[in-house]
Protein backbone atom coordinates (compact mmCIF):
# COMPACT_ATOMS: atom_id res chain seq x y z
CA UNK A 1 0.00 0.00 0.00
CA UNK A 2 1.80 3.11 -1.18
CA UNK A 3 1.07 6.74 -0.45
CA UNK A 4 0.27 6.12 3.21
CA UNK A 5 1.43 7.85 6.38
CA UNK A 6 1.09 5.89 9.59
CA UNK A 7 0.32 7.20 13.01
CA UNK A 8 1.34 5.19 16.04
CA UNK A 9 0.99 1.43 15.53
CA UNK A 10 -1.75 1.56 12.88
CA UNK A 11 -1.95 2.61 9.24
CA UNK A 12 -4.45 4.07 6.81
CA UNK A 13 -5.61 1.81 3.97
CA UNK A 14 -7.39 2.58 0.70
CA UNK A 15 -9.32 0.21 -1.53
CA UNK A 16 -11.59 0.77 -4.51
CA UNK A 17 -14.11 -1.15 -6.60
CA UNK A 18 -11.84 -0.95 -9.65
CA UNK A 19 -8.83 -2.67 -8.15
CA UNK A 20 -8.00 -3.36 -4.52
CA UNK A 21 -4.56 -2.87 -3.00
CA UNK A 22 -3.70 -0.06 -5.39
CA UNK A 23 -3.54 3.70 -5.03
CA UNK A 24 -4.37 4.42 -8.69
CA UNK A 25 -7.60 3.94 -10.66
CA UNK A 26 -7.74 4.41 -14.44
CA UNK A 27 -11.35 4.91 -15.54
CA UNK A 28 -13.55 5.43 -18.56
CA UNK A 29 -16.13 8.20 -18.52
CA UNK A 30 -19.42 7.32 -16.74
CA UNK A 31 -17.90 4.46 -14.74
CA UNK A 32 -18.79 3.92 -11.08
CA UNK A 33 -16.07 4.53 -8.51
CA UNK A 34 -16.02 3.88 -4.77
CA UNK A 35 -12.93 4.66 -2.67
CA UNK A 36 -12.94 3.21 0.85
CA UNK A 37 -10.68 4.47 3.60
CA UNK A 38 -10.00 2.32 6.67
CA UNK A 39 -7.53 1.97 9.49
CA UNK A 40 -5.88 -0.91 11.30
CA UNK A 41 -6.74 0.80 14.59
CA UNK A 42 -9.23 -1.44 16.40
CA UNK A 43 -10.80 1.29 18.49
CA UNK A 44 -13.22 3.64 16.74
CA UNK A 45 -13.44 6.08 19.65
CA UNK A 46 -13.00 9.73 18.56
CA UNK A 47 -12.25 8.53 15.02
CA UNK A 48 -12.90 11.15 12.29
CA UNK A 49 -12.46 11.09 8.50
CA UNK A 50 -11.68 13.92 6.14
CA UNK A 51 -11.34 13.78 2.34
CA UNK A 52 -9.41 16.21 0.18
CA UNK A 53 -9.21 16.44 -3.60
CA UNK A 54 -6.24 18.31 -5.02
CA UNK A 55 -5.57 19.75 -1.55
CA UNK A 56 -9.12 21.11 -1.14
CA UNK A 57 -11.54 19.70 1.41
CA UNK A 58 -14.21 17.64 -0.37
CA UNK A 59 -16.04 15.71 2.34
CA UNK A 60 -15.89 15.32 6.12
CA UNK A 61 -17.15 12.58 8.41
CA UNK A 62 -17.48 9.63 6.02
CA UNK A 63 -15.00 6.79 5.35
CA UNK A 64 -15.72 6.50 1.62
CA UNK A 65 -16.13 8.47 -1.60
CA UNK A 66 -18.85 7.31 -4.01
CA UNK A 67 -18.90 8.64 -7.59
CA UNK A 68 -21.74 7.04 -9.51
CA UNK A 69 -21.04 8.67 -12.91
CA UNK A 70 -17.38 9.53 -13.38
CA UNK A 71 -16.77 12.80 -15.26
CA UNK A 72 -13.55 14.34 -16.55
CA UNK A 73 -13.25 16.68 -13.55
CA UNK A 74 -13.38 13.77 -11.08
CA UNK A 75 -9.77 13.05 -12.02
CA UNK A 76 -7.16 14.16 -9.52
CA UNK A 77 -5.37 13.33 -6.30
CA UNK A 78 -7.59 12.25 -3.41
CA UNK A 79 -6.38 12.15 0.17
CA UNK A 80 -8.04 10.45 3.11
CA UNK A 81 -7.07 11.83 6.53
CA UNK A 82 -7.94 9.85 9.64
CA UNK A 83 -7.73 11.57 13.00
CA UNK A 84 -7.98 9.95 16.40
CA UNK A 85 -7.07 11.98 19.47
CA UNK A 86 -3.54 13.15 18.66
CA UNK A 87 -2.91 10.48 16.06
CA UNK A 88 -2.99 11.36 12.35
CA UNK A 89 -2.94 9.06 9.31
CA UNK A 90 -3.31 9.83 5.62
CA UNK A 91 -3.52 7.93 2.33
CA UNK A 92 -3.30 9.15 -1.25
CA UNK A 93 -5.37 7.85 -4.16
CA UNK A 94 -5.01 9.00 -7.77
CA UNK A 95 -7.97 8.93 -10.16
CA UNK A 96 -7.17 9.02 -13.88
CA UNK A 97 -9.96 9.47 -16.43
CA UNK A 98 -9.52 8.57 -20.10
CA UNK A 99 -10.79 11.71 -21.79
CA UNK A 100 -9.86 14.47 -24.17
CA UNK A 101 -8.27 17.64 -22.73
CA UNK A 102 -10.34 20.44 -21.23
CA UNK A 103 -9.12 24.01 -21.75
CA UNK A 104 -9.73 27.31 -19.98
CA UNK A 105 -8.30 30.71 -20.93
CA UNK A 106 -7.46 32.87 -17.96
CA UNK A 107 -7.45 36.66 -17.85
CA UNK A 108 -4.32 38.02 -19.57
CA UNK A 109 -1.56 39.56 -17.52
CA UNK A 110 1.35 41.85 -18.38
CA UNK A 111 4.99 41.28 -17.47
CA UNK A 112 7.70 43.73 -18.54
CA UNK A 113 5.76 45.05 -21.57
CA UNK A 114 4.72 41.55 -22.66
CA UNK A 115 1.06 40.52 -22.74
CA UNK A 116 0.61 36.91 -21.62
CA UNK A 117 -2.59 34.92 -22.26
CA UNK A 118 -2.61 31.62 -20.29
CA UNK A 119 -4.49 28.55 -21.58
CA UNK A 120 -4.94 25.90 -18.86
CA UNK A 121 -5.20 22.34 -20.16
CA UNK A 122 -6.63 19.92 -17.60
CA UNK A 123 -6.29 16.14 -17.81
CA UNK A 124 -3.86 13.33 -17.02
CA UNK A 125 -3.22 12.56 -20.69
CA UNK A 126 -1.17 15.54 -21.80
CA UNK A 127 -1.79 17.35 -25.09
CA UNK A 128 0.49 16.57 -28.00
CA UNK A 129 -0.53 19.88 -29.56
CA UNK A 130 -2.02 23.21 -28.44
CA UNK A 131 -3.32 25.56 -31.15
CA UNK A 132 -4.01 29.27 -30.67
CA UNK A 133 -6.41 31.42 -32.70
CA UNK A 134 -7.16 35.13 -33.00
CA UNK A 135 -10.57 35.98 -34.45
CA UNK A 136 -10.79 32.30 -35.56
CA UNK A 137 -7.56 32.50 -37.57
CA UNK A 138 -4.72 30.26 -36.43
CA UNK A 139 -1.76 32.01 -34.85
CA UNK A 140 1.58 30.72 -36.07
CA UNK A 141 4.19 31.63 -33.44
CA UNK A 142 7.43 33.43 -34.23
CA UNK A 143 6.44 34.70 -37.71
CA UNK A 144 3.54 36.80 -36.39
CA UNK A 145 5.17 38.49 -33.42
CA UNK A 146 3.67 35.93 -31.03
CA UNK A 147 5.54 33.39 -28.92
CA UNK A 148 4.09 30.30 -27.22
CA UNK A 149 5.58 28.81 -24.06
CA UNK A 150 4.31 25.41 -22.91
CA UNK A 151 4.85 24.15 -19.37
CA UNK A 152 3.87 20.88 -17.69
CA UNK A 153 2.77 22.01 -14.20
CA UNK A 154 1.84 18.66 -12.63
CA UNK A 155 0.24 15.30 -13.44
CA UNK A 156 -3.11 16.93 -14.26
CA UNK A 157 -2.25 20.45 -15.45
CA UNK A 158 -0.51 21.71 -18.59
CA UNK A 159 -0.20 25.45 -19.34
CA UNK A 160 0.26 27.08 -22.75
CA UNK A 161 1.13 30.80 -22.56
CA UNK A 162 0.55 32.96 -25.64
CA UNK A 163 2.95 35.88 -25.37
CA UNK A 164 2.95 39.16 -27.30
CA UNK A 165 5.74 41.63 -26.64
CA UNK A 166 5.03 45.34 -27.10
CA UNK A 167 1.32 44.77 -27.64
CA UNK A 168 -0.65 47.58 -29.28
CA UNK A 169 -4.30 48.36 -29.89
CA UNK A 170 -4.30 46.21 -33.04
CA UNK A 171 -3.81 43.17 -30.81
CA UNK A 172 -7.33 43.44 -29.42
CA UNK A 173 -9.70 40.67 -30.53
CA UNK A 174 -11.19 37.29 -29.70
CA UNK A 175 -8.53 34.76 -28.68
CA UNK A 176 -9.11 31.01 -28.35
CA UNK A 177 -7.12 27.85 -27.78
CA UNK A 178 -7.69 24.14 -28.29
CA UNK A 179 -5.68 21.10 -27.22
CA UNK A 180 -5.31 17.61 -28.66
CA UNK A 181 -4.35 14.35 -26.99
CA UNK A 182 -4.73 10.64 -27.80
CA UNK A 183 -8.49 10.78 -27.00
CA UNK A 184 -9.42 13.74 -29.19
CA UNK A 185 -9.56 17.52 -29.49
CA UNK A 186 -10.99 19.80 -26.84
CA UNK A 187 -13.74 22.31 -27.58
CA UNK A 188 -12.28 25.79 -27.97
CA UNK A 189 -12.38 28.30 -25.13
CA UNK A 190 -12.62 31.99 -26.02
CA UNK A 191 -11.50 35.20 -24.33
CA UNK A 192 -12.03 38.69 -25.75
CA UNK A 193 -9.19 41.16 -25.21
CA UNK A 194 -10.47 44.70 -25.55
CA UNK A 195 -8.67 47.85 -26.66
CA UNK A 196 -9.50 49.26 -23.24
CA UNK A 197 -7.49 46.47 -21.56
CA UNK A 198 -4.51 46.93 -23.88
CA UNK A 199 -4.64 50.69 -23.47
CA UNK A 200 -4.34 50.23 -19.72
CA UNK A 201 -0.72 49.13 -20.06
CA UNK A 202 0.33 50.56 -23.44
CA UNK A 203 1.90 54.00 -23.04
CA UNK A 204 1.84 55.86 -26.33
CA UNK A 205 4.25 58.77 -26.75
CA UNK A 206 2.45 62.09 -26.38
CA UNK A 207 2.46 64.50 -29.29
CA UNK A 208 4.95 67.36 -29.07
CA UNK A 209 4.07 70.98 -29.90
CA UNK A 210 6.25 72.83 -32.40
CA UNK A 211 6.17 76.09 -30.48
CA UNK A 212 6.99 74.98 -26.97
CA UNK A 213 7.81 78.40 -25.44
CA UNK A 214 5.79 80.83 -27.55
CA UNK A 215 3.17 82.75 -25.60
CA UNK A 216 0.38 84.74 -27.21
CA UNK A 217 -2.01 87.04 -25.37
CA UNK A 218 -5.47 87.18 -26.85
CA UNK A 219 -8.20 89.64 -25.89
CA UNK A 220 -11.78 88.66 -26.70
CA UNK A 221 -14.66 91.07 -26.41
CA UNK A 222 -17.79 89.93 -24.64
CA UNK A 223 -20.19 88.30 -27.10
CA UNK A 224 -17.57 87.88 -29.87
CA UNK A 225 -15.74 84.73 -31.04
CA UNK A 226 -12.22 83.86 -32.22
CA UNK A 227 -10.15 80.85 -33.32
CA UNK A 228 -6.83 79.64 -31.89
CA UNK A 229 -4.35 77.44 -33.81
CA UNK A 230 -2.18 75.08 -31.80
CA UNK A 231 1.00 73.91 -33.56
Amino acid sequence: MSGCVSGGNHTCQLTSNVGNNSNIAVLELHQHLVINCSTTQKSSSNLTFEWKKDNRVKKIGVPSINISDVAWNDAGRYECIIKQNRSLESCDFTVIVKTLPHVTIQRPNVLTNTMIVPCLVTGYFKPNKVIWYKNNKQIFPNDTGYFVENLNKNDFLFVSDLQRSHANLNDSGNYSCEARNIYGTSPRTYHYISKFFINSFVHEKCAEFKNKTRQIDVTISLGSSTSLLCE
